[in-house]
């Protein structure tokens, strides 16, 4: 089996043309050609300088997200310290307290 794969082109070949015809006429194909890739490497210049100010613009949020996630994970230490703290100062305090009752003295619940 054999390949008869055609060219690709954006517009066929005029039909009945002489060569000159033709060379003119690829001329202006690859012209064409020409300034499409020019506006799309334009276009392409664009995008870029626009995504390089999208990334400058977002940089200061990202430094800020960071620190945030920085601060919740002091913030999570801190918590899991003071639960500890709360649990001795919470005996602590009943201990105080039911040495104070016994050193004082205290009356029995009314009924």
């Amino acid at each position: 089996m054999t390949d008869t794969k055609q060219p690709v082109s954006l517009r066929p070949r005029p039909p009945n043309m002489t060569d000159e015809q033709w060379r003119a006429w690829v001329e202006g194909e690859l012209q064409d050609g020409a300034n499409m890739f020019n506006q799309l490497s334009a276009e392409i210049q664009t995008n870029t300088e626009v995504t390089n100010q999208v990334k400058a613009d977002t940089s200061a949020l990202v430094e800020f997200s960071q620190s945030v996630e920085g601060a919740i994970k002091v913030l999570k230490w801190v918590g899991s310290v003071a639960k500890y703290v709360g649990y001795i100062a919470t005996a602590t305090l009943a201990l105080w307290a039911i040495i104070t009752a016994f050193v004082n003295g205290t009356p029995p619940p009314a009924k």
